[in-house]
């Protein structure tokens, strides 16, 4: 059997049958946050809600990102690796307002210092309304107003600017 390089250059293989197809991409899981679901333990934790828990001095004004939290190799992961899933897109895990920042990994890659292993640090930043939320939804909403007006400190009034300068851009150019 003869090279798979042609003469011009372009990869011919022979799938006997198979195909090829592009990665899958998963996202609205927990994955790569999790080894056992409802094992506590092995899980990275839900995010403090900054609206009905009062907030440590250390992280009051900090927004939480997954890729701090990432689990490789986890069974999870190695499923949807061999189901051709190759990458994932990930938020923290809360039940509150500010969820954090989510990320995109490789789910084949071993560990985080592998190449490739994070393939965007940062994707999006991720807020919720509920009426099942402590506080309610006027008050979620005038935060989330206050936020998105420039009212925030420190990395969280950093993260929410970049949210409103994206949109503006995105709305510009719409």
């Amino acid at each position: 059997m003869g090279s798979p390089l042609s003469r011009s250059g372009v990869l011919h293989l022979d799938l006997e049958g198979g195909s090829v197809f592009p990665g899958l991409i998963s996202y609205g899981t927990a994955l790569g946050l999790t080894h056992i679901f409802h094992e506590a333990s092995t899980n990275d934790g839900l995010v403090l809600d900054p609206l009905s828990t009062e907030m440590p001095r250390i992280v009051d004004t900090t927004v939480v990102k997954a890729v701090d939290g990432l689990l490789f190799t986890t069974r999870d992961a190695q499923l949807a690796y061999r189901n051709g899933i190759t990458s994932a897109v990930t938020a923290p895990s809360s039940s509150g307002f500010l969820a954090g920042l989510s990320t995109v990994f490789s789910t084949s890659a071993p560990h985080k210092l592998a190449e490739g292993a994070v393939t965007q640090e940062v994707a999006a930043l991720h807020v919720a309304l509920s009426l099942s939320f402590r506080v309610s939804v006027g008050t979620q909403i005038a935060t989330l107003r206050s936020l998105l007006l420039g009212e925030g400190k420190g990395d969280l009034g950093k993260r929410f600017s970049d949210v409103v300068s994206v949109c503006i851009v995105h709305a510009i150019c719409a």
